[in-house]
């Protein structure tokens, strides 16, 4: 299982040197890109697509405001738990104040030390999330889609190979579906499972 950050950003420059930064945090990171805001909310309200762990928003888009993007995925009872960074060039006080009334978890400027500490905190984000995954077993128990046994023979599998994430283990001995899986982390996002 990756790790899944959605990057909104208009600069071709800067959404590169993001990209390329996120994903030396993990071997997992995956980083999608969306450089307006409609392309941003077809994705983000699609739901047979997979949530994003982290969201990293330009407030200055070319279609239209970053921050009407983050208060869409803060009113919507699917997206809300997602973590929403804003990662902008505004740096005035005013702009922190709105992102934050709009939802937004993060406010960070750009430039100077506003890309290291974008890392630190997408970093931060995805350890906690991390942190959660030994949960993913019991999650799946609990909604009946394995068995104990099922999960100590994927454990001991991953404990072999520990390059591989459990969820992949348990659909390549076809234990779970990829739905199960993707229901299941879905709700753990959300606080349901």
């Amino acid at each position: 299982m990756s790790i899944s950050i959605f990057l909104i950003e208009d600069s071709p420059t800067q959404a590169a040197m993001s990209k390329m930064d996120l994903e030396t945090l993990a071997p997992d990171v995956v980083v999608e890109l969306a450089m307006t805001a409609a392309r941003a909310m077809s994705r983000l309200q699609n739901p047979n697509i997979p949530l994003f762990d982290l969201v990293i928003l330009d407030m200055t888009l070319p279609d239209g405001n970053g921050l009407d993007v983050c208060r869409a995925i803060k009113v919507n009872p699917r997206t809300r738990n997602v973590p929403v960074v804003v990662f902008s060039v505004e740096a005035l006080s005013k702009h922190r104040q709105e992102a934050y009334a709009a939802g937004a978890d993060h406010y960070i400027s750009k430039g100077g030390t506003g890309d290291t500490t974008l890392k630190l905190v997408a970093s931060t984000l995805l350890r906690r999330k991390l942190r959660q995954l030994p949960r993913l077993g019991e999650a799946l128990i609990a909604r009946k889609y394995i068995k104990l046994e099922q999960l100590q023979e994927a454990l001991a599998i991953q404990a072999r190979n520990p390059s591989k994430m459990l969820g992949q283990i348990l659909m390549e001995l076809k234990y779970i579906t990829p739905q199960q899986l993707t229901d299941t982390l879905a709700a753990q996002r959300t606080g349901e499972a």
